[in-house]
């Protein structure tokens, strides 16, 4: 592997520039980042000293038939549920006392809630959109 996003269709490599790859790469990189700072800070928040743990990120869009989307975005430790961002109430659900820490630290910081909004109702959506129009002239060629 090179640690660069690539297309994997030849509909996606035809359609999208290598500015929209180094944007998925970039973008995968910060998540590691951010995924291994919080892989060496939990096992602290819940008196685990030793072991192998997960961290589990859940992102993504949809768009619905009646034109409306749904946008998510999760987090889960070691297959547990840990915090949720709500797109409609615009806030986070925190699933016990260690992820309350986190929804602390993200609503003081006070840009998470709306880089994680813009990101579900535009970035993600737009992106969808494009691949879905991208994938149906092909299917439909066929």
């Amino acid at each position: 592997e090179t640690g660069r996003a690539v297309p994997r269709v030849d509909w996606m490599a035809a359609n999208l520039d290598q500015e929209h790859w180094d944007t998925q790469t970039q973008m995968a990189q910060d998540s590691q980042q951010r995924d291994r700072v919080n892989l060496e800070t939990l096992p602290g928040r819940y008196n685990q000293s030793r072991g192998a743990h997960t961290w589990q990120w859940m992102v993504g869009c949809d768009l619905l038939e009646d034109g409306h989307t749904r946008g998510y975005d999760q987090y889960a430790y070691d297959g547990r549920d840990f915090i949720a961002y709500d797109k409609d109430m615009m806030m986070f659900t925190a699933a016990d006392a260690g992820a309350q820490i986190t929804k602390r630290k993200w609503e003081e910081d006070g840009t998470v809630a709306e880089q994680k909004q813009h990101y579900l109702e535009n970035t993600c959506i737009e992106w969808l959109r494009k691949y879905v129009s991208y994938g149906r002239a092909v299917l439909e060629r066929k």
